[in-house]
């Protein structure tokens, strides 16, 4: 029996995709296998692959599956109010390891999410994400956007259905800063005109080298691959803020699930770096667009029974040495809870009605159909 699901499989112009993958099960069944399993597969893969949203004017299409690709950078706007997480696709985050490229492979795409900010009713010295506004894309081709220096634009703004802006992405307007190319052109040639510093992570070694903390918490080798939930920047220690999740969070998260609370096996890295003002070309002073520093600290926090001390949830803080990750610290004794110096504490007497977590995760808007949250 073919599952439901493919009754709702669509191609860009509406119409089912799915009576000619029966076609193809029926004309290749008889020597392949192909049968409704194979039929899902299939329509998962296009799913993934085919974009429901016009091209740019520029040829650059909509990267459909954005939402799960690598964390490259993050910057904030404060005289716009935004908060920006950049990330790329595979060709993209292979050369942003280990910081900024001298020129971005031809195939790599940065995708800008852009939110509005918005204070964290939390804590007051935190910013982080509201509403989302748009997506701002680039993509390397050095032959087919020689003019523009290697570089197509897209722009889609949610205000707009995420129809593509035809004006931010024109290639003859060159010297406007309003658009696109203008702006990278004027102010970040030097830099294969792309303004985002990338990440510097600690390296999977230095991961891996990380310590069981005293109340049992393993940080896992792979958090750095971990998917997007959001970004925050904290005033007065002036840190950026990169928050991932494991599977069980992000998909809990976008399944509206996590409220009262997030399920048994979530796992929560807040990764903090220091802020520093991004200076360009023809602006050296710049100081409206915050981006991240050095690596601080890698904060976690992990939801499981094993935890009831402290209300079903670990906390670890890992840092950086000479020698690796190492511990600064890890709560796990019901004492800790009057204690605002304290991880478990300030989360207990701050947050106990959002289950103890203070992320306020950024809205993306979903896969295929459209699904802005």
């Amino acid at each position: 029996m073919i599952s439901t699901r493919l009754s709702r499989t669509r191609k860009p112009n509406g119409y089912s995709i799915v009576p000619e993958l029966l076609m193809m099960c029926a004309i290749l069944g008889s020597t392949t296998g192909c049968d409704s399993d194979d039929v899902d597969d299939i329509v998962d893969d296009i799913v993934d692959v085919v974009s429901p949203f016009d091209n740019s004017a520029m040829g650059v299409s909509y990267p459909t599956g954005f939402q799960d690709w690598t964390v490259i950078g993050m910057t904030r706007r404060p005289s716009d109010t935004q908060m920006r997480v950049v990330v790329g696709n595979t060709t993209a985050a292979e050369a942003a390891r280990g910081g900024r490229p001298e020129s971005w492979p031809d195939g790599s795409i940065l995708v800008d999410i852009v939110w509005s900010e918005i204070v964290n009713p939390s804590s007051v010295d935190t910013i982080g994400p509201n509403e989302f506004t748009t997506i701002a894309v680039m993509e390397k081709g050095s032959a087919k956007w020689a003019e523009t220096g290697g570089w197509g634009y897209g722009f889609w703004s949610a205000s707009e259905g995420l129809a593509p802006s035809g004006k931010l992405v024109d290639p003859n307007a060159a010297d406007d800063t309003t658009t696109c190319f203008g702006c990278h052109n004027v102010r970040v040639p030097d830099k294969d005109f792309v303004f985002t510093e990338p990440l510097v992570f600690p390296t999977d070694a230095q991961i891996a080298s990380a310590p069981v903390a005293n109340n049992g918490t393993v940080l896992p080798t792979g958090v750095l691959g971990w998917r997007l939930l959001g970004v925050h920047y904290r005033n007065e220690n002036q840190e950026m803020r990169l928050i991932l999740g494991n599977d069980i969070a992000v998909d809990a998260w976008r399944a509206g699930t996590v409220d009262p609370t997030w399920p048994d096996g979530t796992k929560l890295a807040d990764i903090v770096f220091a802020s520093t003002a991004l200076a360009t070309t023809d602006t050296p002073n710049e100081t409206d667009m915050a981006s991240p520093g050095d690596f601080k600290v890698l904060a976690f926090m992990e939801r499981g029974t094993n935890f009831a001390d402290t209300d079903d949830w670990s906390y670890v803080a890992w840092g950086l040495d000479d020698a690796g990750m190492m511990e600064k610290r890890a709560e796990s004794v019901p004492e800790d809870a009057t204690d605002m110096m304290t991880c478990y504490g300030c989360h207990k007497l701050t947050v106990t009605e959002k289950d103890f977590v203070f992320t306020q995760p950024g809205k993306l808007p979903g896969k295929p159909p459209p699904n802005l949250p």
